[in-house]
């Protein structure tokens, strides 16, 4: 009775049955990559290094915009760059995917070993982040109670068997997913692990043609009786010299010359289909990476009407799914940390978003900003929605995309002059302007008075000097 896996066979061709088919005989094993390995690839193979670090430079790149007032954000943004938290992240995020996992150490006054509670953490009291990877840490016992927030993670590390850290002080980031959590002391997989035979296959090509290269043109001279020659010192000496001469002799100018028994000719090797080759393997290895080659290698799509834009796309939003499924969440802790140190409260409104990694060029920006310009006209002439809440949100969208720099402010001095009864600066104008022209005409009206009295009073003189004459 015959027993075989759920696969294919074919009895008359031998496809899949043991002892015929040499495929059977293949296996899978799981790699075993200790720290020396994974540090000697990542230091001395640039398709490795490229694989571990674009993605966690990727991820950290364009950052993230943080949407509260104008001075928490200025606060808060602060506080980001003096602990460094952005290339800190990028750090941590290369180290887990080299070592299967790195952690950040959120430095907060307190005991180390208790819980970091946020609401705790005084005004500048988040004094430092640093970046720790696994054989800098040792993990106690994982948490097995389903009912700990904290489960799957250590119940503490320890560092240098001295220091004691609970794992709410630390944000923990894994490598490549397991399909045991619970396996090395709730690490993930180093990259190496998927990557290493591409890696491999794709630098033994590149070696391969430039072994190649180096025999490139190869001289090949025919010598009878070079056997008998080369049997004492004194002929292999001599044969030696001859053509160590004609090498340096011969060039594009001059002509070698050989005896007339003698044969010489020129062997090149063929190069054709090389370059292909060598790119199908560079594809290969970032594929495995999943990074598109156009990111991966820094070079132009190839092909008629090829941009790569729907390649680098799909990688972006791929990106951006990780930012907010993964480091989103790692993240939170260190964040209502970094709020509170920074504004000395905690505000549940305050948030922040991932900024788009996929950038428009200036034509793009103007296009779009012309489109949205002309929708919010054909909005406002076609009367359904209120003027003032039209107004108020396009304000909203000017001031998201950044359109006039300064613009945000601007609105709120208006809106502040506008309580407190003050003109804006066009009303001030405006007013000044109406109360010169009333300065003048009063100026007018008084220059009027006097010329009519003025001439009341001369009238007057000339009846008195009539009457005293008569």
């Amino acid at each position: 009775m015959f027993h075989f896996s759920d696969t294919f066979h074919n009895f008359l061709s031998g496809l899949g049955v043991v002892g015929r088919d040499k495929m059977t005989a293949h296996s899978y094993i799981s790699p075993i990559w200790n720290r020396q390995q994974l540090e000697a690839a990542f230091k001395s193979d640039w398709i490795a290094r490229k694989a571990i670090s674009i993605p966690a430079q990727d991820a950290t790149r364009q950052w993230r915009s943080w949407q509260a007032k104008q001075d928490q954000i200025e606060k808060i943004e602060e506080t980001e760059k003096r602990l460094g938290l952005q290339l800190k992240l990028q750090m941590a995020l290369t180290k887990a995917r080299l070592y299967g996992g790195a952690c950040l150490m959120i430095g907060v006054d307190g005991n180390l070993a208790s819980e970091l509670i946020p609401e705790e953490v005084p005004l500048d009291g988040f004094k430092f982040i640093h970046v720790l990877a696994p054989h800098q840490l040792t993990v106690e016992e994982l948490e097995k109670d389903l009912l700990s927030p904290y489960y799957g993670q250590p119940k503490f590390y320890n560092i240098d068997n001295t220091t004691r850290i609970h794992p709410s002080r630390m944000v923990r980031l894994t490598g490549l997913d397991t399909p045991d959590p619970m396996t090395n002391q709730g690490w993930g997989d180093p990259m190496m692990n998927v990557i290493s035979d591409s890696v491999n296959s794709a630098g033994a090509v590149m070696s391969s043609i430039a072994t190649m290269i180096q025999e490139a043109k190869l001289d090949v001279i025919k010598i009878p009786g070079m056997t008998e020659i080369m049997a004492t010192e004194q002929g292999t000496n001599r044969l030696i010299k001859r053509f160590s001469e004609a090498n340096v002799a011969k060039s594009v100018i001059n002509a070698i010359v050989i005896d007339g028994e003698e044969t010489w000719e020129r062997i090149g090797t063929n190069f054709a289909g090389m370059p292909e080759v060598l790119q199908m393997y560079l594809q290969i290895a970032a594929g495995a990476a999943d990074i598109p080659v156009t990111r991966f290698l820094g070079q132009s799509p190839a092909g008629l009407n090829s941009t790569g834009e729907g390649d680098l796309q799909n990688y972006y939003d791929k990106v951006k799914s990780d930012q907010e499924l993964r480091l989103s969440p790692a993240l939170e802790k260190l964040d209502q940390s970094l709020i509170k140190s920074a504004l000395g409260k905690l505000d549940p409104n305050i948030f922040y978003e991932w900024n788009s990694l996929w950038q428009m060029d200036a034509v793009q920006q103007a296009d779009i900003a012309k489109k949205k310009a002309e929708a919010s006209k054909i909005d406002v002439d076609a009367g359904l929605v209120p003027v003032e809440a039209l107004a108020k949100g396009r304000c909203n969208q000017l001031i998201e995309d950044g359109t006039y720099p300064g613009l945000e402010a601007a609105i709120e001095m208006a809106l502040l002059n506008q309580e407190l009864g003050q003109p804006s600066e066009r009303g001030e104008i405006s007013n000044a302007e109406s109360g010169q022209q009333e300065d003048d005409e009063e100026t007018d009206g008084e220059d009027g008075e006097e010329k009519t009295n003025g001439q009341g009073n001369g009238k007057a003189a000339e009846a008195n000097g009539a009457g005293a004459s008569r």
